[in-house]
């Protein structure tokens, strides 16, 4: 097995993984079972994990209305500490190499960050409207972006 699989699959990820996913959910019966035998759950995850056995459960839909109708998906709460140990180790990796002004899902970013970045970016005038057209300015001034 990889060194990178190995560390996703460790017991330390995977019991940190448990506590990102049990935060807030105390009250849940799902949540309450897992943790209730946690240790015997954690080393069955592993071992299933480490052996390729591993089967992501079922997920339960419903719907809400907030303001629209939409339906939400829930992952068992054994799927939820996998998610959580792939993206403990994995993000590290994307987030040295994600662009700098990318904003989507990323700790310390999002939207308020973004609008805050193209706010600052206008007053220096990196924007240019031009009718329905919005042109970058720094693209025809910076000499890495010329043809």
């Amino acid at each position: 097995m990889s060194e990178l699989y190995n560390n996703i699959t460790g017991f330390q990820n995977l019991y940190a993984s448990f506590k990102k996913a049990f935060k807030g959910k105390k009250n849940n019966p799902e949540a309450a079972a897992f943790h209730l035998d946690l240790e015997k759950n954690l080393f069955k995850l592993r071992e299933d994990l480490s052996t390729h056995r591993y089967k992501p459960g079922k997920y339960r839909y419903f719907k809400i209305k907030d303001p629209k109708a939409r339906i939400i998906s829930v992952a068992p709460f054994r799927d939820k500490v996998v998610h959580h140990a792939l993206v403990n180790i994995i993000e590290p990796l994307f987030e040295s190499v994600f662009l700098e002004n990318s904003f989507a899902c990323r700790k310390g970013k999002g939207t308020h960050k973004a609008v805050q970045l193209a706010h600052v970016q206008s007053i220096m005038g990196y924007f240019r409207f031009a009718g329905s057209r919005h042109l970058l300015r720094h693209i025809f001034t910076d000499n890495r972006w010329q043809i």
